[in-house]
């Protein structure tokens, strides 16, 4: 079970974020209505893996598209990006 001080922590950095993004990955499909309400209150854009796409339609204002490249974490929260498995060039 998530730590309620946790929950409330990142409850408090979305609100206050000048800038929220969401990532909804392939998990989130089950519960598509919680994902789209976030977004909603927040104002924030959306941004799908592969697995995730359709969660918000793309008639819906919110959606900016899909990320094939997956990431364990931003690079501003001190955790390296990955690479892509396949890297072009």
């Amino acid at each position: 079970m998530p730590d309620p001080a946790a929950i409330a922590e990142a409850a408090d950095l979305l609100l206050h974020a000048k800038r929220p993004l969401i990532l909804v990955r392939g998990g989130a499909v089950a519960t598509r209505q919680a994902p789209t309400a976030l977004a909603e209150h927040l104002g924030a854009p959306v941004l799908s893996t592969n697995a995730g796409k359709g969660i918000l339609p793309l008639s819906h204002r919110l959606p900016v598209g899909c990320s094939i490249a997956q990431v364990s974490a931003h690079p501003s929260a001190g955790a390296p990006a990955m690479r892509p498995p396949h890297p072009r060039g």
